[in-house]
């Protein structure tokens, strides 16, 4: 496809990956789509359940470091505000369709995280 819109706008369209971060949980096929990793869906359940019994950030970071849980960039600590930010992040959260409010690419990018994602849609919000 060739437009006159951005490169990522035009891959968005074709239901490929735009670019930009993929959130811990989620990886980029070789068609460009997001797919869960399970193993990592696990670890985010398990985030969430220890958070919502009132577990601290810290806590479920030093439990997953107790457990060698590689990091979602790699590494070997967990830290509080990494917890958080995953905990956080209203991707997982995703419901199928887009808001109305949402248009063009926006709508788009949308639509194709939530084929992947919604990880805890129905969930309730975790505890601050």
């Amino acid at each position: 496809m060739t437009t006159n819109q951005p490169d990522h706008v035009d891959r968005a369209a074709e239901g490929i990956y735009p670019g930009g971060a993929v959130p811990y949980g989620l990886r980029v096929n070789d068609l460009g789509e997001w797919v869960r990793v399970p193993e990592e869906v696990e670890i985010i359940h398990e985030m969430y359940a220890l958070r919502v019994r009132g577990v601290s950030y810290k806590a479920i970071a030093n439990r997953l470091n107790a457990r060698s849980v590689p990091t979602p960039k790699g590494g070997e600590k967990w830290s509080p505000a990494t917890v958080m930010r995953i905990l956080k992040n209203q991707i997982y959260r995703t419901p199928a369709e887009p808001p109305p409010t949402l248009e063009g690419f926006a709508a788009i990018r949308y639509a194709r995280a939530a084929q992947a994602t919604g990880i805890l849609a129905d969930a309730p919000e975790p505890l601050g």
